[in-house]
């Protein structure tokens, strides 16, 4: 045997050839000894195009998963890197993450910026890419995938063979296989889009990541869910009977301890992320119907000097403040529990009976005589307001409820 291959050694040499056919021309080749080896292509980026089995080493992947294999025509697979299986562990990978979709001109495709997650790890690719179509770019039939490698942190286009991908300007995203039938395995699918049906032109975009809701339920059976009021929040509450939309009657705001606060001049004090609460637009507020305020205001610290509070509706003082009755004067570390009826009389009257109770101590209440010259609409705002704070005190409204109930309840 090593006769016949050392006959066609010099036979080769003697010709003239001085390569050797590896597959055919040698047996149980032994390299253990050579000083060194490279068993396949190197590059910081994968080749356009491959044959099925090919094997690229890519240096500018995270060690350990550099090794990627060609699966089919010019579209290539990582086969290291994923959890210790040998294969990538797409299952670990999730969606790109976004506000913002991709969408499209008639030339141009624009995938905004966003994050993803690939297990603990979170990565952000903040830039705006673009994918502008040139003359000879798009024919019949154009279809792209739109992706990220979650290990080179690179956005990848890759694309069936209608695309010329040559003819394309592309801005932070690189140009991928070119004839593709689908997203890469192992890489996060950001969008596909589909042009050519007139020349060069782009048709459409799908986004195939994950959008932020910002709504992220809805109402069942008994459960209502309100408009967001004039500060943002949104109310859940029971349904009434016969399962209308808004129970009748129905709190609207539920506060859990607001901000704390020391104000010298009367302010609005935090009735749990906002410094007033207005009725949203569908509770409808109009003449006949009744507010009904419950809360619970604590002033903390020991300074001698009293504090003060009261309660305003579309910006007139129903406590006091210009209208009879007294305030409520607070002492130090002391407790109230505040109690207000508000009867809207018309668009531009009512009246409010106003009681407080000290958390040591005897009730003070007082009713307060029709108000008249103070316009409301359906969407009036209410306002608690302290005053007298000084030194370290702090006045907080600690809990509490606003409750609508419309004319046709009472």
């Amino acid at each position: 045997m090593k006769r016949a291959f050392l006959a066609s050694f010099l036979a080769a040499v003697a010709s003239g050839q001085t390569l050797v056919n590896l597959g055919s021309q040698t047996k149980n080749v032994d390299f253990s000894g050579a000083p060194e080896t490279k068993p396949m292509k190197t590059g910081t980026s994968l080749p356009g195009t491959c044959n099925v089995g090919d094997e690229f080493f890519n240096t500018s992947a995270a060690a350990g998963s550099n090794v990627y294999g060609c699966t089919s025509p010019n579209v290539w697979t990582q086969l290291s890197g994923g959890g210790g299986s040998g294969g990538v562990a797409s299952s670990a990978f999730q969606p790109f993450i976004t506000d913002a979709q991709v969408g499209a001109t008639a030339t141009v495709v624009t995938i905004p910026g966003g994050t993803f997650r690939n297990n603990n790890t979170v990565t952000a690719a903040p830039s705006t890419a673009t994918i502008q179509a040139n003359a000879g770019s798009l024919a019949a039939g154009s279809q792209i995938w739109i992706e990220f490698d979650p290990i080179t942190k690179v956005r990848f286009l890759v694309s069936n063979g209608n695309v010329t991908q040559s003819n394309l300007t592309l801005a932070n995203i690189s140009a991928g296989a070119s004839n593709a039938a689908g997203f890469t395995s192992g890489r996060i699918p950001i969008a596909t889009c589909g042009g050519g049906a007139t020349a060069d032109n782009w048709t459409t975009c799908t986004d195939a990541r994950t959008p932020f809701a910002t709504l992220g339920f809805t109402a069942g059976a008994g459960i209502n869910i309100a408009a967001p009021d004039t500060a943002g929040n949104q109310q859940i509450s029971a349904t009434g009977s016969g399962g209308s939309a808004i129970s009748n009657p129905a709190v609207y705001k539920t506060v859990i301890n607001g901000a704390t606060s020391c104000p010298s001049a009367f302010t609005a004090l935090d009735l749990g992320g906002s410094g007033s609460y207005g009725f949203p637009s569908s509770a409808a507020v109009t003449t006949g119907d009744q507010i009904y305020m419950e809360l619970t205001v604590a002033r903390t610290g020991s300074a001698s000097s009293g504090t003060q509070f009261d309660v305003e509706l579309a910006g007139a003082s129903i406590t006091n403040r210009g209208n009879n009755g007294v305030l409520f004067n607070m002492g130090a570390g002391q407790t109230w529990y505040l109690h207000a009826w508000i009867a809207l009389l018309s668009s531009s009257s009512f009246t409010a009976t106003v009681s407080a109770n000290r958390s040591a101590g005897g009730a003070l209440a007082e009713t307060i005589n029709t108000l008249a010259g103070v316009t409301f609409t359906s969407t009036p705002v209410l306002v608690v307001q302290g005053a007298g704070c000084s030194s370290t005190d702090t006045l907080n409204v600690v809990a509490g409820t606003i409750t609508l109930y419309k004319a046709a309840s009472l």
